[in-house]
């Protein structure tokens, strides 16, 4: 463990003796090039290396670089600025100012990556192009006051300077320290290489024809160059067309050459006009590469969630479509083979609501209107669809609605299911918790729904009536012939139930040997000479014994009772049950109706 601190620490301090060095020749280069009169310089880009290490790293890893920074800043403003004496303060202030530049761009959430979006440009001008060169230069100001010069000209110097050596060159800075120091060389791809090339060819011939000129002002040609390499090359181009515009304009306008200095009567007033120049280019530059940046990222990351999507519905058995916001499909997954028999291409401009039955069409158009009013949630429906060869299937479906870029419900994703295998279970399932397993009628639950469904209103209209029918003495049959034998007496007196019975009325068994039977639209009379019906059929039927010999004569009791508008259903079935056992205390085999 001890070994790989060591390690890592020896690293830290290698990478920050190479960003000390580059500090080093930035700092002397602009204090020999850019010191006029003997104040500050007019173009400092120094601090924008330190800064851009800074925002890349941890506070814990500051030190190493302030320090070899701060020997840096010392050496170059003995040996070519104000000398010694003044080296110590100005070292102090030119570090506080990239530690307060990074400082804010952490408040301020600025990420450490490429400058992608308007909130990154925007944190990092304020942070870095204009609060950390304002406050420090105050201090720059009054050192030069302190050696007698002027104070509000110094402070603008530094100022300009500084905050547009910052703007200028921390992005592109960054951008390589994040790429190279540290890591191991790519292979150069010779495309990239032989374009990189020609741009800088591009941009370094248009800023020497511009600038070594003082007749032609032509200062928007280079801004001109500078968009296009921008839209070109992505972040690259703009930082390497804002270097080389730096330097051969600037160079040309210290010499006193070129648009700049012909316009202006001092070389202080060229150099300053000069900074304002460059900073209008880069200010301008910058949110352009940040958006492209981001359509970059944004471009990748859409190719990757493509590819994830076509993936999943391609190898899925759901049908997966794209719907507009009339329902149009716009894109169909190869699932829909399922669906049309064909493909892919025969659903392409269909409306979806074409491939549901009239009778489901609601419910699948309710839940896409939630969608869209809700993109936030999914909604599901289930419906019938036609599927191959006409072929009608139930199917599922889940809708979400789609964003675009403006945050507007531009459509639906809909992932649909076939669910007919479910639907038959369910129906299957349906069936037999509603059916009497024996004979087939439905049972006691069944024919209590049923009662219940009758309400008033209904029976204003049309009067009904319920009976209770039981076998006689089918216990003794079960004694005397066995089960098997007492099933098949049940199963045979369903059939004449159903037989005798209207395609209106129900018969349901509703115990052992009990069965219920409901009469729409039947008044007591009616209903009792129904009943009637069947107790002759049930006695003139010969229920024969599985060893063929005589025949079994089986009879029934039945009680029949009204059911009334104003009678609840349990009295009425109280009645037919009491009319039942007086059937069977007067002998069997009869009716009776409820008093």
């Amino acid at each position: 463990m001890s070994g790989d601190i060591k390690h890592s620490g020896r690293i830290a301090w290698q990478r920050a003796l190479l960003v000390g060095a580059i500090y080093f020749v930035a700092a002397s280069a602009t204090i020999v090039s850019t010191r006029f009169g003997g104040g500050v310089a007019m173009l400092w880009i120094a601090t924008a290396i330190l800064l851009a290490e800074l925002s890349l790293s941890t506070t814990r890893h500051w030190v190493p670089p302030l320090v070899t920074c701060g020997i840096a800043s010392f050496i170059a403003t003995s040996l070519f600025g104000f000398g010694i004496t003044a080296a110590i303060p100005l070292v102090a202030i030119n570090l506080t100012e990239a530690v307060i530049g990074a400082v804010l761009l952490r408040r301020l959430h600025h990420r450490s990556g490429p400058l992608a979006t308007l909130h990154d440009v925007g944190s990092f001008v304020i942070a870095a192009g204009i609060v950390a060169p304002a406050l420090t230069a105050f201090g720059g100001a009054s050192v030069a006051t302190a050696l007698g010069g002027p104070f509000w000209s110094n402070w603008l110097s530094w100022f300009a300077g500084h905050a547009l050596g910052t703007i200028a060159f921390a992005p592109i800075v960054a951008s390589v320290m994040r790429s190279e120091i540290g890591r191991s060389p790519k292979p150069v791809k010779l495309r990239p290489f032989v374009e990189n090339a020609i741009m800088i060819v591009l941009i370094a011939t248009t800023d020497l024809l511009v600038f070594a000129f003082s007749n032609q002002p032509l200062l928007f040609l280079p801004i001109l160059v500078v968009m296009v390499a921008t839209i070109w090359r992505g972040q690259f181009g703009a930082g390497a067309s804002i270097i080389m515009l730096a330097l051969i304009g600037g160079s040309f306008t210290i010499a006193g050459i070129g648009p700049i200095r012909a316009s202006q009567e001092t070389i202080e007033g060229a150099v300053l006009f000069f900074q304002f120049y460059l900073a209008v280019t880069v200010l301008t530059v910058l949110p352009v590469a940040a958006d492209l940046t981001r359509r970059k990222v944004l471009h990748k990351d859409l190719l990757a969630s493509e590819a994830r999507y076509r993936l999943v519905t391609e190898n899925s058995s759901d049908l997966i479509l794209n719907l507009d916001l009339t329902g149009r499909i716009l894109y169909a997954s190869q699932a829909s083979g399922d669906i049309d028999g064909n493909g892919t291409g025969d659903l392409i401009g269909k409306y979806g609501v074409d491939l549901v039955l009239d009778a489901d069409r609601e419910a699948t158009q309710k839940v896409y209107s939630q969608a869209v009013a809700h993109p936030d949630q999914t909604f599901t429906a289930e419906y019938r669809g036609f599927a191959v060869a006409g072929e009608t299937r139930w199917f599922e479906t889940r809708c979400r609605g789609v964003i675009d870029n403006a945050g507007q419900v531009a459509g639906v994703v809909s992932s649909i299911r076939d669910i007919s295998d479910r639907k038959r279970l369910e129906a299957q399932l349906a069936h037999e918790a509603a059916t009497d397993f024996l004979t087939g009628l439905p049972n006691r639950r069944t024919f209590m729904r049923r009662l219940q469904g009758m309400t008033p209103d209904a029976l204003n209209r049309a009067p009904g009536c319920v009976a209770i029918v039981d076998l006689d003495h089918f216990k003794a049959i079960n004694d005397r012939y066995g089960h098997q034998v007492g099933d098949q007496i049940l199963k045979r007196f369903a059939q004449c139930a159903l037989n005798v019975l209207r395609g209106v009325d129900v018969v349901a068994r509703i115990g052992g040997e009990e069965f219920g039977l409901i009469f729409h639209g039947a008044n007591i009379d009616q209903a009792t000479a129904i009943c009637e019906r069947l107790r002759s059929q049930v006695e003139a039927t010969d229920f024969a014994k599985p060893d063929s010999s005589s025949p079994i004569h089986v009879t029934i009791s039945a009680g029949v009772a009204e059911l009334g508008p104003d009678s609840a259903i349990g009295q009425a079935l109280a009645a037919a049950d009491a009319a039942l056992y007086r059937a069977k205390a007067a002998g069997r085999n009869r009716l009776v109706q409820a008093a």
